[in-house]
């Protein structure tokens, strides 16, 4: 314990010293901009100062900030030149959590198998039902509820449904594992980003954020193992796999012989997890909180809602989900305002890059782009302006001649979002995460009522670095509320 409290003292020490020495104006060919203790400001100030040339802020390494117009230039690089899976390693502690490790197998089966499966929605639908009747109760009159623990469970529950199947997605230790691992992974990704980069390697292995992040790998591995074993013996021997088809089965057919192995099996499942319950459980919190505090759209979205349902007597599929065009535009104002980070898309230089200003970045250098910068954009977002919420934007942007497939809530691009990335690594999972989203926030509209206590604000978020966190311990008032409304599983 007392090489612990050393530790941390000594380090506390040196980062002063970094922080008190390092003075200088730039970073190679690149203005160094603003402090290091407030980020966002520096992001503003640099692209105000350098709208058409980049800049850096002052982070351990620095990270060089393009602007929105040079995304031409580096959206198809090659993962040999520019990686996104490196940056996600270094930031993430990779060493310990295996974060940005080998991920084709994933990324593959997410593309060709999940996305494409016509069997995904009613088995989305019957998993929300399940995990929506084991976490939320009947609430006859006004109840708090906190939010972000319980649609944390219920993202868990229904994503390892299709990850994982249900006989290991329904297992407590299954959706303990999944949603702990995420908040686990990120505190070790806050904890470390206060370290100079040179200093990581010598404090990360003794802190107790890294001892977490062990420990639930060790439980992920002796959870799954059994069951990813007699897959892989399935597959060996030229046998159906046994159980329920999942992403994990589809990964199987993309490993390479190497990675044949439960310890890949086990890393990708992580992988996943971190990059879909997490970001999808902060969506939907992010838009139970904007529902709350903004009533007066529950009634039009149920209207939708309703007429979609009247006019199915069948299966749902994704072009009936595609329909809820209010919903939808209601999703993308809410990530629009409370996006998961201001930086995106993030790489790593693999080796230097030469931009079209002259401007060079060295080999292992994080860079990005300033993301929310669209999001407030004034040229992109009037009447109302980008500061203020407007649930139906997008809905009515949709109504305009031409613009009917534009502005969805995956859409990617200098005039959407960076959101979700952009170019040849933008998030595979994202139309996924979309139908999910919407199967989950349907089934609160037509189950739930909502609301804030009275004279209570929304819950605020709070901005950690590049990362905008949302409040994870606030509570929304529930009302059960009797429908008739009931999808076709």
């Amino acid at each position: 314990m007392w090489l612990h409290y050393y530790l941390e003292i000594t380090a506390g020490i040196i980062c002063l010293v970094s922080a008190l020495v390092w003075r200088s104006r730039k970073f190679g060919d690149f203005p160094l901009v603003g402090k290091s203790n407030d980020i966002h400001e520096a992001l503003k100030e640099g692209t105000k100062k350098y709208p058409t040339k980049a800049f850096a802020i002052r982070t351990s390494p620095p990270l060089v900030i393009l602007p929105i117009s040079m995304i031409d230039e580096v959206k198809s690089l090659p993962e040999s030149k520019v990686s996104a899976a490196r940056e996600l390693f270094r930031r993430a502690a990779g060493h310990y959590s295996k974060m940005g490790t080998n991920s084709v197998a994933a990324i593959k089966a997410l593309r060709n198998d999940l996305t494409r499966k016509t069997t995904t929605i009613p088995t989305l639908i019957e998993e929300t039902d399940f995990a929506f009747s084991n976490t939320l109760e009947k609430y006859d009159e006004w109840t708090p509820v906190r939010v972000f623990p319980n649609i944390n469970r219920v993202v868990s529950m229904v994503s390892g449904r299709m990850f994982l199947g249900k006989q290991l997605s329904r297992q407590e230790e299954w959706i303990s594992i999944s949603t702990q691992w995420s908040s686990d992974v990120f505190a070790l990704l806050r904890r470390t980003q206060r370290y100079p980069s040179w200093l990581r390697p010598y404090i990360t292995p003794y802190l107790s954020q890294t001892k977490k992040v062990l420990e639930q790998r060790r439980r992920a591995k002796k959870f799954l193992g059994p069951s990813f074993e007699e897959q892989l013996s399935a597959k060996r021997e030229g046998l159906p796999s046994p159980g329920e088809e999942s992403l994990a089965t589809w990964m199987m057919k993309y490993l390479t012989p190497r990675h044949m192995q439960v310890e890949s099996l086990v890393r990708h499942q992580l992988g996943i997890s971190w990059a879909s319950v997490h970001t999808s459980t902060l969506a939907l919190t992010q838009i139970i909180y904007d529902l709350a505090a903004r009533p007066e759209y529950l009634q039009p979205l149920r209207d939708e809602l309703e007429g979609l349902m009247r006019g199915c007597d069948r299966e749902l599929t994704h072009a009936d989900l595609n329909k809820l065009m209010k919903m939808e535009s209601f999703m993308k104002e809410s990530l629009r305002i409370n996006p998961s980070t201001v930086v995106s898309p993030l790489r790593l230089t693999v080796e230097p890059v030469t931009l079209s200003t002259g401007q060079t970045i060295p080999a292992g250098i994080p860079f990005g782009f300033y993301s929310y910068s669209i999001n407030q954009s004034k040229a992109l977002y009037h009447s109302p302006g980008p500061e203020v919420f407007d649930g139906f934007r997008f809905f009515n942007m949709r109504q305009k001649e031409g613009e009917e497939h534009k502005h969805q809530f995956g859409a990617t691009g200098p005039s959407e979002s960076f959101d979700f990335g952009h170019g040849i690594h933008a998030c595979p999972g994202r139309f996924f995460a979309c139908t999910e989203i919407k199967l989950l926030l349907a089934y609160i509209l037509r189950n739930y009522d909502l609301k804030l206590r009275d004279g209570e604000a929304r819950p605020p978020n709070t901005l950690d670095e590049i990362w905008f966190i949302a409040d994870q311990t606030a509570e929304v008032l529930f009302r059960s509320r009797d429908s008739d409304m009931c999808f076709q599983a």
